[in-house]
């Protein structure tokens, strides 16, 4: 099956031979001008597809730079929040933004029991 770059380039290569050969024959009922204007329309919208995608590239490069300086502000001021003397790491507001607040964080020291303790040093 054709895909639709080649099928547009080959219709481009007949459209031009056809122009330059035989400019005034018809081919099953079909003019020189009939076929130009079926051609025309699928190279354009072709081409306006292609615009359009290298458009889109363009503006997801576009995005990852602002998200890269969104990323920098926001840790700037999360760290500024957690800097600050008002507020600091135990604040409301720096909880209220999805961290764990200082109070709220247990120390990770975990203790064994002695029967697991011996689990553990049996495996």
């Amino acid at each position: 099956m054709n895909t639709i770059k080649n099928l547009i380039e080959k219709s481009k290569k007949l459209l031009n031979s056809w122009q330059e050969m035989a400019p005034k024959s018809l081919f099953c009922g079909v003019s020189l001008e009939k076929f130009r204007n079926t051609v025309i329309p699928a190279v354009e919208i072709s081409e306006s597809i292609v615009k359009a995608d290298q458009e889109r590239v363009a503006k997801a490069i576009e995005r990852e730079a602002s998200l890269k300086k969104l990323n920098d502000s926001y840790l700037l001021v999360v760290n500024g929040i957690k800097g600050s003397a008002e507020h600091g790491e135990d604040s409301p507001l720096y909880g209220s933004i999805g961290y764990k607040i200082r109070s709220a964080r247990q120390s990770g020291l975990t203790r064994l029991k002695k029967d697991q303790s011996e689990a553990v040093a049996a495996k």
